[in-house]
């Protein structure tokens, strides 16, 4: 991972994820000792199964893992809307980080009134917002896109996954978005995910006047 991260940042990334959740071994001294050097240009992420990630412990080894993990102030803490409301306090002993606050539908793309309500929901405790659906048919990507209104701040980070999910992500640039996910070549993680390559060429396209 290590590895992977020194590869994306010399081709051009700002930032680069740690999906911990996908580590074999979940060691907090393990990962400190080899991933720490990179947290000032990190997003750290440990998703629970129920939100389409990996991490198959405890969610009380979870939270311990996440605190023992932004104790090195990475960049970002990408911390699940429902993790926040599960667990009180937690927001709290997490003072002075920078969040992303996120919620993730891996079965589809529900109403709109429902993704405000989850955005709002998020807003409320600071930092980014990020609310990622599936899109099954091009309108889910509409609807998701349609978040972005004059009624939202610059930290809302939405988009699709999925086969038609590319459009959404272009649109998002296009409407404000601060930061966007993308992969090494030919490593995408998510169905509709571009390389680092295509991604800064799609900027580019996008901030030409």
């Amino acid at each position: 991972m290590a590895k992977k991260a020194a590869l994306a940042l010399t081709l051009g990334s700002d930032l680069v994820e740690f999906r911990i959740d996908r580590l074999h071994e979940s060691s907090a001294s393990q990962i400190i000792k080899h991933l720490s050097p990179f947290f000032d240009r990190a997003v750290v992420t440990v998703r629970p199964v129920s939100e389409g990630g990996a991490f198959m412990g405890s969610e009380r080894r979870r939270i311990e893992l996440i605190k023992e993990l932004v104790s090195r102030s990475p960049t970002f803490i990408d911390l699940e809307l429902r993790t926040i409301e599960s667990n009180e306090g937690l927001i709290d002993s997490l003072k002075g980080l920078r969040k992303i606050v996120s919620w993730h539908s891996t079965s589809g793309t529900p109403s709109l009134s429902k993704l405000r309500e989850r955005a709002a929901g998020a807003r409320k405790h600071g930092g980014l917002v990020k609310i990622v659906t599936t899109a099954r048919k091009l309108q889910d990507c509409c609807r998701v896109s349609s978040l972005y209104g004059p009624e939202n701040y610059q930290g809302l980070v939405a988009f699709c996954l999925g086969e038609f999910s590319l459009i959404s992500r272009i649109f998002a640039l296009q409407l404000g978005c601060p930061l966007m996910y993308c992969s090494l070549p030919g490593e995408p993680l998510a169905r509709g995910q571009v390389s680092i390559e295509v991604m800064k060429q799609l900027r580019e396209l996008v901030e030409r006047d």
